[in-house]
């Protein structure tokens, strides 16, 4: 291709005066347009060859003219387009992966670890909810006629259905206390513990309606309780242990007892055994061999006799626990300041104080000798006599003797 001259190169924009396009073959004309008068012709694909054409041999491509500028535009003035601007943006901040490119794939791994730990904790809760349920159906399969019969009872003493018991007694863990209470040689004693207590958890294998976890609500334990005892304790005695219980005869091998602990243990034990077991004594004439001699009358009163001094024992344990005397706070008098001998020498020179510490010390004495046995007290009022004598002079020949 020959080199067109710069004084006969024409601008885009006046290509409608340099003659008939070379895409209008109709007005092309038979001869071929002379070199001066052509503009810049692209090249045709079919005769570009197979090699690319290179830029200054390949001439501007057909612009439209009413798009067309009047001049080639500085690189600062040209307005890119969508494109170019996308380009530009992506050439000024270039992504963060470019600097990084396994930081987009952490943060892939990060959130396919969090979410399958998510699911597994999920699919883990499933399974113990699962599991839990399974157990408590199999605590179920093993309730018979003599377990029934236990519920009904418990129930007509709680005032509770024996279905509600039921449920009550499977979201323990266990029933392997029925199983050594029902067995050949097994345990004499069935206990049970009713009392307020937190909820069971997911544990217990049922979901109770309007109950979360950690509410208080009356429990029925099995043989022991989490906390502090403080209900009622119901249980069942076998009268022999050398052969099983059956659904038949259980009502007339067991019997069955409450001990009321609301207001303590001690309260409670005591009162089970003044009003039920020694009444129960007392009223029994069959005592077998003992009542066929004098031995054994004197030893069956001598039983009762020792039934009579523990519950005295009994209730001057509770006197000493629950009446425990606390003195009255005095807020007139600092015994701070009376903790030295130099502070009490001092204090017992001043007449007002020593009268003010006399008053405080009756009022405790007297709560004392309220809290102590009759005798007691009157030992500590001799004694406090003796030392007032002591006081104003030697002590009577009387209070020596005493």
């Amino acid at each position: 291709m020959e080199e067109v001259p710069e004084d006969q190169m024409e601008s885009p924009n006046t290509r409608e005066g340099a003659g008939p396009s070379p895409d209008l073959p109709e007005e092309a004309g038979s001869g071929p347009v002379p070199p001066e008068e052509a503009g810049p012709v692209p090249v045709p694909p079919e005769e570009a060859g197979p090699g690319p054409v290179p830029p200054e041999e390949a001439g501007p491509g057909p612009v439209p003219p009413e798009e067309a500028e009047p001049g080639p535009l500085l690189p600062e003035e040209a307005e890119p387009g969508p494109v170019a601007r996308a380009r530009q943006v992506a050439s000024v901040h270039p992504p963060l992966e470019s600097f990084s490119p396994s930081l987009s794939n952490r943060r892939m791994s990060k959130f396919r670890r969090s979410t399958s730990g998510v699911q597994s904790l999920q699919e883990t809760l499933k399974e113990k909810q699962a599991r839990y349920r399974d157990a408590r159906e199999g605590r179920k399969m093993k309730i018979g006629a003599s377990f029934r019969y236990i519920f009904e009872v418990l129930g007509d003493k709680l005032g509770l259905d024996a279905t509600t018991v039921e449920d009550m007694i499977l979201d323990g863990p266990s029933l392997q206390a029925f199983d050594n209470f029902f067995a050949k040689d097994g345990s004499r004693t069935l206990n049970f513990l009713y009392q307020e207590g937190e909820a069971p958890g997911v544990e217990c294998g049922r979901t109770i309606p309007g109950v979360v976890k950690g509410t208080k609500i009356m429990r029925l334990y099995l043989d022991t309780a989490p906390d502090k005892f403080r209900g009622l304790c119901l249980f069942f005695v076998r009268y022999r242990n050398d052969i099983p219980l059956n659904a038949k005869s259980i009502h007339e091998d067991i019997y069955f007892c409450v001990l009321d602990a609301t207001e303590g243990l001690l309260r409670g034990t005591r009162n089970m055994l003044a009003n039920i077991f020694l009444p129960a004594i007392l009223a029994t004439n069959n005592w077998g061999t003992l009542s066929q001699t004098t031995q054994g009358t004197t030893e069956k009163q001598n039983f009762i006799e020792t039934i009579n001094r523990y519950l005295s024992f009994l209730d001057g344990a509770r006197v000493s626990i629950e009446g425990t005397v606390e003195l009255k706070k005095m807020d007139h008098i600092d015994f701070s300041k009376l903790q030295s001998f130099e502070e009490v020498t001092a204090a017992a020179a001043n007449s007002d104080t020593v009268h003010q510490l006399e008053e405080v010390l009756m009022i405790w004495y007297k709560q004392i000798e309220q809290a102590l046995p009759p005798r007691q007290g009157k030992h500590m009022a001799l004694n406090t006599q003796t030392q007032g004598a002591w006081r104003s002079g030697p002590p009577t020949a009387g209070m020596e003797r005493e």
